[in-house]
């Protein structure tokens, strides 16, 4: 009989979420043999450090897109802001011009619709002044759950 691949199995091992009993069944292996092995060259330990490793690389990849996504909303967000004050302001003008160009009541909607948005960019811009980033907030709401167990 051939000798067991130890680094394919320990591989396996450090990759998966498995038990070394279900490890000695899935490479027909002695579960004695792969309790020993893995007592003497601690795969514990070492799945730990992978693990803690991993969890750190995607909380690292959540947060690069969550800022990705965050810096092109405030993007969008500003030109949104832009549009809507140059379309407010020229049909203010239209207004004066014309008399009846706009109603009242859309022009108190374009009012409304620019300062909510001009307080969400104030809300932002100061949570970014302050270090609370929306992508530290998000980050913790999305891996927090998957990691704490």
């Amino acid at each position: 009989m051939a000798s067991p691949d130890w680094k394919k199995i320990k591989l396996y091992y450090l990759q998966n979420d498995i038990s070394l009993r279900e490890l000695a069944v899935k490479f027909k292996v002695g579960e004695a043999s792969v309790f020993r092995r893995a007592s003497k060259e601690k795969w514990k330990d070492e799945k730990i450090a992978f693990d803690s490793n991993l969890i750190a690389k995607a909380k690292e990849k959540v947060t690069e897109k969550t800022s990705e996504s965050l810096a092109e909303y405030a993007v969008r967000q500003t030109a949104d802001l832009v549009k809507i004050n140059e379309l407010l302001i020229g049909k203010v003008y239209e207004t004066m011009a014309y008399g009846d160009a706009f109603s009242p009541r859309d022009l108190k909607s374009l009012s409304g619709l620019l300062t909510d948005l001009m307080m969400n960019r104030k809300t932002m811009m100061e949570e970014q002044q302050a270090g609370v980033s929306q992508a530290d907030r998000i980050q913790v709401e999305f891996v927090k759950p998957y990691w704490e167990e």
